[in-house]
C-alpha cells in the first residue's frame, strides 16, 4: 500500500515502476497528509511518521 496524497509527482513515479514491473500497488485512498500519518497506527508501522 502506498500513502500518498493526491497529486504527488514522486508517488506516479512508484506508481509508474511498480506498472512497468507488474506489481500490483494499492493507494491508500482515505490517506490525509498531516493526519492520517500521526495517528498511533501509523507510528508503529512508520515510527518516523513517512
Amino acid at each position: 500500500t502506498l500513502y500518498t496524497y493526491p497529486e504527488n509527482p514522486r508517488a506516479y513515479k512508484a506508481l509508474i515502476a511498480a506498472q512497468y514491473s507488474g506489481v500490483e500497488l494499492k493507494v491508500a485512498e482515505d490517506f490525509v497528509f498531516g493526519e492520517t500519518n500521526k495517528t498511533e497506527g501509523f507510528l508503529k508501522k512508520f515510527p518516523l511518521g513517512k
